[in-house]
């Protein structure tokens, strides 16, 4: 008998983490809007022991955000967080102190599109502006420059890499208009345009990111977290 209680004794703990993690998951959502901002969905899976769950000490916690609007204005399509060995405050719902954290966040093409739509540097007239993302970290944005008020068809193409301060930078190889180069002034004016709209500091998480990559209509970015902004005190309790 009392080899089939052992058994029955974990599948019954099983079932109680659900409702115990469930209720955590729910005041962690609750107060993403007011840590990250406003997104059209957060999901929030929390996994652990029920029992240190209860005591505010989650053994992971994974947040997906959809739509995310950054205080810059950019829209991160997608941003995914996944945290290890977080102390939690369940009655001020207050974060206290998170062991390791990880992120990956996705923007869209036409996020960056919209961040470039109507931007011009002084003294030009660019328009139909259209930025294309591609596998192997290459950008091609395409548009005119009205000289003499006509449109004469322009391409930059370049690629994106990390800088040297862990920040994402656009460098253009090629520049051609109708065959010849376009002035510096534009090609420098775009890709300072694409390096702030891909900038994820406005965000309030500083984040570290140490790989950038494209595929066709998407930028994905990876790297490390720190949660302590949100902290509230130690992990002591």
């Amino acid at each position: 008998m009392s080899i089939l209680v052992v058994p029955l004794l974990a599948v019954l703990c099983t079932g109680c983490a659900r409702p115990i993690n469930r209720t955590a998951e729910r005041h962690i959502r609750e107060a993403l809007p007011q840590l990250l901002g406003s997104a059209r969905s957060y999901q929030v899976r929390v996994d652990g022991d029920p029992y240190n769950t209860v005591h505010g000490r989650l053994a992971r916690v994974r947040i997906d955000a959809t739509d995310l609007m950054l205080p810059s204005g950019m829209l991160l399509s997608y941003l995914h967080l996944d945290l290890h060995g977080v102390v939690y405050d369940m009655h001020r719902h207050q974060l206290v102190s998170v062991a390791s954290s990880t992120f990956r966040a996705e923007i869209g093409q036409d996020s960056l599109n919209l961040a470039l739509a109507g931007l011009s540097p002084p003294g030009e007239h660019i328009r139909r502006l259209n930025l294309n993302l591609y596998a192997g970290n290459t950008v091609n944005i395409t548009g005119q420059r009205v000289v003499l008020g006509v449109g004469v068809p322009f391409s930059v193409t370049g690629d994106i890499a990390l800088a040297s301060n862990n920040k994402v930078q656009f460098k253009p190889d090629t520049a051609r208009i109708v065959g010849l180069p376009i002035p510096e002034l534009v090609v420098n004016f775009l890709a300072r345009h694409i390096n702030s709209a891909v900038d994820l500091s406005s965000l309030n998480l500083p984040m570290d990111v140490q790989t950038v990559i494209t595929s066709p209509r998407v930028l994905t970015l990876e790297g490390q977290v720190d949660v302590s902004r949100w902290t509230v005190g130690t992990a002591s309790r």
